[in-house]
């Protein structure tokens, strides 16, 4: 095994483990923070004040 068959690894590996990181918590309860606007969301009540504002 050469080193650049070492730097794909590596480099492989961190993709792999920065979108699994990612897909846990898309898939996580209550930790969206994606500010869509569910219900009970703090996110959700400042969003719907500025869009008020904005009207």
């Amino acid at each position: 095994m050469g080193v650049q068959d070492i730097i794909v690894f590596l480099i492989v590996a961190g993709c792999l483990f920065y979108a699994g990181r990612h897909l846990l918590s898309f898939f996580k309860k209550g930790s969206s923070g994606c500010g869509c606007g569910c219900s009970g969301c703090s996110k959700a009540c400042v969003l719907k004040k500025n869009a008020s504002v904005r009207k």
